[in-house]
């Protein structure tokens, strides 16, 4: 079986898991950024907002970063506390903390940080990644067809091929996976098939295409 048809599944897994992950990492790695490297300006209040009721009650500030830091002037908003709202209310100043030549990479004084809801949602994701990788390699090792050997295991021309013979004979042409005393492992389309030898030999190695004749052993 060919490297790339083997280690597709953990390459799979290894993407979909940092595309879930990518944005909370992005925002822990701006806050790292911002902590070790972030330059403190005052920005321009465009206007404060106030959302929802009684204990439920948020507060938004949008605002505008000097030219100087950012030449396009774009306007950003973000939840901050209720002092800090009182307070770019009445100056129309707000503190901000900005990465020099990333402007969009700010972080308001008094800012609220994001809920838990989005790291228990990724957090699920992960789980579910991870729970189907786990049932992928559940699956594709207790599905196995096994022979019993009526001829020894021979080199042959990679390609992999299983092929139902008379009399419940099989030919499976595959990639060796595994070795042992008394029967080898094929892997042949992705499929497992294990050779129990029966005396007979096995010259080829691991990693190697061979060739195996035997007779189907049933499902237990």
């Amino acid at each position: 079986m060919p490297k790339t048809k083997r280690f597709w599944p953990i390459v799979a897994v290894v993407v979909l898991l940092f595309l879930v992950n990518l944005p909370i990492g992005h925002l822990w790695w701006t806050n790292h950024r911002l902590d070790t490297d972030g330059q403190v300006t005052q920005a321009s209040v465009d206007k404060v907002e106030e959302i929802g009721s009684g204990d439920t009650k948020r507060y938004f500030v949008t605002f505008t970063l000097p030219r100087d830091v950012d030449p396009e002037r774009h306007d950003y908003a973000e939840e901050v506390t209720r002092a800090t709202w009182q307070t770019a209310k009445e100056t129309d100043r707000i503190e901000v903390t900005y990465l020099v030549g990333h402007p969009s990479a700010n972080r308001a004084a008094g800012n609220v940080p994001p809920g838990n809801v989005g790291l228990v949602l990724t957090l699920l994701a992960d789980l579910a990644i991870l729970g189907m990788f786990a049932l992928m390699l559940w699956v594709r090792r207790h599905d196995v067809l096994e022979l019993v050997a009526t001829r020894d295991v021979a080199r042959c021309k990679p390609g992999d091929l299983i092929e139902e013979l008379e009399g419940g004979h099989v030919m499976v042409r595959g990639d060796v996976l595994e070795i042992e005393d008394d029967h080898v492992v094929l892997v042949s389309g992705g499929k497992r098939v294990k050779v129990i030898l029966a005396g007979f030999a096995n010259p080829v190695g691991h990693q190697q295409p061979a060739e195996a004749h035997g007779r189907k052993v049933p499902p237990r």
